[in-house]
């Protein structure tokens, strides 16, 4: 987590079967009973909403430091 290269998908187990995350290290977060805010995220990030060659191109983003990021900010 935290790396240039990092390739961040949420969903089921079975969505995410059809993910290709790249060469290893990976990290699985199972989540329980959610906040509001984590269910916003989690709805950003979903797989349904990530097309295949935005994952490729994620990949080859190294030296992206994510400040152009359109993550919703909570903290505005």
């Amino acid at each position: 987590m935290g790396q240039d290269d990092q390739v961040i998908v949420s969903g089921t187990m079975e969505e995410l079967r059809t993910v290709d995350f790249g060469p290893p290290l990976h990290s699985l977060v199972v989540a329980g009973e959610m906040h509001d805010m984590e269910n916003t995220m989690y709805d950003y990030y979903h797989v349904s909403k990530v097309q295949p060659a935005q994952l490729a191109a994620a990949g080859a983003a190294a030296g992206d430091s994510g400040s152009d990021s359109d993550e919703p900010d909570f903290y505005a």
